[in-house]
């Protein structure tokens, strides 16, 4: 995005204003009256401090009081701006007059910062061909001659050119000025790398014709009444142009065939190997198979298979299995049209009956106690949070798996300490402890009870005002 401004106006009637902090989101990016900042994509929102400077009453030390501003919330996308910018287009030609015997060339110079998609030329508003550069004749007469450009953007946009007055004149002994007529067909419009198209074209005109040349856009591919042809990934404009037998050779293009050639179907299977944590074990054992697949086209889906029998989908398969030999397999199938597949090699896991009952379920919910550094404070004053949590169960584990911290019913940390600021207001603080059982146990610690005013100001002291 382009760099925002964002100026402050704060005012403070005793000392003044000793600083200024900017933030974004809580971060702070900046200090002073005014600020330049650019900005990732995404939403944030600006506020700045004020802050003025006091001596004290009993010597030279110094406090601060402070305010925070309103809020701005800017967005800022991540999609450029659409081109609308149109191509530039001049075109020129070889002569402006002539015969109906005489060939004209006109050439197109055209640029644009997304680059130039195709260039059409006209008579009038009759089509006349592509390219930067076409060889026509004409019959009597006058002859609007204008090219239009378009741009590789998308969508595209389109400039239409200076035009060229060409005037044909008759010649004392007329020659044949008419143009042949021609059409081609293609066998089909769209294809792969790997289809043959057949083009074929059919022309006319009462001295026969003489030649008839075949276009891919600006590049000859081709001479005859019919080719046979392969092309390339992409969109191709095919055109035939035909001469005639006169001595003036009149030549005409034909209207475009648009032909879409696409890669060819994807038949390479994905690859797919699986792991599993185990190949043995009771009823009660929970069994981790993991599968690793690929393909080029991505990996659509994971199936998973106990001999024929379908148990479960996706990358990780968790589950207990019956007394018996299970042959474990996973398939997986690509992203691409043909979605292809694959098996994997298969696991044999041995599962046989476990003659010991399992151990009953941790139930025991842990201890946990909190302390704090302090109870009562200023909104600049950090208190420390140490809790103390235990669990003392059968299973051996003693483990606490997290501790987690509130304030009133908001999550402000995790752990077992924990450094924090708190707005002003009353805050009742809490933690939640959880052990390490499956599934856990969790425990409520007591309740600390935590002050937080705004510092005091002198007596006739206003607090600082930040311009809303």
């Amino acid at each position: 995005m382009d760099s925002a401004v964002f100026t402050a106006d704060a005012y403070d009637e005793g000392v003044g204003i000793s600083s200024i902090v900017w933030h974004s989101n809580g971060v702070q990016i900046g200090t002073g009256n005014s600020i330049t900042e650019k900005f990732p994509a995404g939403t944030h929102t600006i506020t700045a401090t004020a802050s003025d400077t006091q001596p004290g009453e009993y010597g030279p030390f110094l406090y601060k009081n402070s305010k925070r501003s309103n809020s701005i919330t800017i967005g800022v996308s991540s999609s450029p701006p659409p081109d609308t910018t149109k191509p530039t287009i001049m075109i020129t030609a070889s002569r402006t007059s002539g015969t109906p015997d005489t060939s004209f060339v006109f050439a197109a110079s055209a640029s644009d910062a997304s680059g130039i998609g195709s260039i059409a030329w006209y008579n009038g508003a009759a089509w006349i061909g592509t390219g930067d550069k076409i060889t026509r004749t004409f019959g009597v007469g006058t002859h609007i001659i204008t090219a239009v450009a378009t741009d590789g953007a998308s969508p595209p946009n389109t400039e239409r050119s200076n035009s060229i007055r060409v005037s044909v004149n008759n010649p004392a002994l007329l020659p044949d000025t008419t143009k042949p007529t021609i059409t081609i067909t293609a066998s089909r419009t769209s294809g792969t790398t790997d289809t043959t198209f057949t083009l074929r074209a059919d022309a006319n005109d009462a001295s026969g014709i003489s030649s008839i040349t075949w276009y891919d856009g600006n590049t000859q591919i081709g001479a005859g009444v019919t080719i046979a042809q392969r092309f390339t990934v992409g969109t191709h404009i095919i055109t035939a142009t035909a001469v005639d037998g006169s001595p003036a050779s009149n030549s005409d293009v034909s209207a475009p065939v648009t032909i879409l050639v696409s890669p060819p179907p994807d038949t390479t299977p994905p690859t797919i190997t699986i792991t599993a944590s185990g190949t043995s074990g009771t009823p009660a054992t929970v069994f981790q198979f993991t599968a690793d697949a690929y393909d080029a086209s991505g990996i659509s889906s994971i199936t998973w298979y106990d001999g024929n029998t379908q148990i479960g989908a996706g990358g990780t398969l968790v589950t207990m299995l019956d007394v018996g030999t299970h042959t474990i397999t996973a398939r997986a199938t690509d992203a691409s049209s043909n979605s292809n597949g694959a098996t994997s090699s298969p696991i044999e896991v041995e599962v046989v009956q476990d003659a010991s009952p399992p151990p009953p379920p941790d139930t025991t919910p842990p201890t946990i106690t909190i302390t704090a550094s302090g109870t009562s404070g200023t909104p600049v004053t950090t208190f420390h949070l140490v809790a103390v949590a235990y669990d003392n169960t059968d299973d051996g584990a003693g483990d606490i798996a997290y501790i987690i911290w509130y304030d009133g019913n908001d999550l402000i940390g995790a752990g077992s300490s924990l450094s924090y600021e708190f707005d002003a207001g009353l805050h009742v603080i809490t933690a939640v402890a959880a052990d390490a059982a499956s599934p856990p146990n969790t425990s409520r610690s007591n309740t600390i009870l935590i002050e937080v005013e705004s510092p005091a100001l002198p007596p006739g002291e206003p607090a600082p005002n930040i311009c809303r």
